[in-house]
């Protein structure tokens, strides 16, 4: 490669790089602005048993709304079970980021696991959409990168996709966008209703889905090129950004839910939108980066020391 071809590249990736970030950081500094006014905006409901979206609290078959209590409300009042994996949770990730070690890596997805699987968190994720997006985002976008973050590294590049890997990337696509379509239909709300909580295979299933994703995008470099990684990578991202957009814009009637944090469905619905928005930008834009930098890269030697940095945020 001639210096100035290097020089080129180098110029081209340093500006992708700071579009990408002022990209996110704009688009995070908007989420937070945004949240801060739906909270304020938010207000408790009235004597007059009227909901934030207009809804009379006495009237409607099957509503759920403020005033009723919940069904799997005894499922809110926090467990010693669920105390522990918080606590083995939050020390194994404060001691990962200060470390990146292994074993705290598996630890913290361990105990991000477990807190999803109690029961307290799985009753909340039922009845507020906001927590829902909070743990799905965690299950299926941060569990999987730090399980990901300790697995050894293949530093054998492909500058081709084959059809193995063409197979692989459809595949975590589709499955993924489908899952997370399928659990912001209001079929599935309407049968989640008289649930007490979160069913356990649901929180299985996301995690799976989560792991098979995450893994083709950063896991399959000897069968797929980086430009086709990246570009799975993108669209799988776009539709959790699309549902996160339309749940801010366009909050659904169906999910009417009680709501422990004393807010209208219609905010907690808003607020789990940018939930999905932020974890977008925050992840997926800085990843997309480095795979774009690695597709100027694909024929430089294996020794490079780039190729020894990991895809990890």
């Amino acid at each position: 490669m001639s210096p100035a071809h290097t020089i080129t590249a180098d110029t081209g990736r340093q500006r992708l790089s700071l579009a990408l970030l002022a990209a996110a950081a704009a688009e995070i500094g908007a989420a937070v602005v945004v949240g801060a006014i739906l909270i304020t905006a938010s207000r408790p409901t009235g004597a007059s048993g009227r909901d934030h979206s207009g809804h009379d609290g006495h009237a409607g078959h099957g509503a759920h709304t403020p005033e009723m209590a919940p069904h799997g409300a005894a499922t809110w009042q926090w467990s010693f079970p669920a105390t522990i994996a918080a606590t083995v949770a939050v020390v194994a990730l404060l001691w990962w980021i200060a470390s990146r070690t292994k074993v705290a890596a598996v630890l913290a997805a361990a105990g991000l696991v477990a807190m999803a699987m109690s029961e307290p968190l799985r009753g909340l994720a039922l009845h507020s959409h906001l927590i829902a997006m909070l743990v799905l985002e965690v299950l299926m976008v941060g569990v999987p990168l730090l399980v990901l973050s300790a697995l050894p590294r293949t530093h054998r590049m492909s500058a081709k996709t084959s059809p193995v890997g063409i197979a692989s990337l459809v595949g975590v696509v589709v499955l993924n966008s489908t899952f997370l379509v399928m659990l912001h239909l209001p079929v599935v709300h309407d049968r989640t209703a008289d649930l007490m909580s979160v069913p356990l295979g649901v929180v299985g299933l996301a995690t799976v889905i989560g792991l098979s994703y995450w893994a083709a995008i950063l896991c399959t470099g000897a069968v797929a090129s980086a430009r086709a990684r990246r570009t799975a990578l993108i669209i799988g991202q776009e539709v959790s950004a699309v549902l996160g957009l339309a749940a801010l814009l366009l909050p659904s009637p169906y999910m009417n839910h009680a709501n422990i944090f004393g807010i209208s469905s219609t905010t907690d619905q808003r607020l789990g939108g940018l939930v999905m928005l932020v974890t977008c930008a925050a992840v997926t834009l800085p990843l997309a980066r480095r795979l774009a930098a690695r597709t100027g890269s694909a024929s430089e030697p294996t020794s490079d020391t780039f190729h020894h940095r990991t895809e990890l945020p």
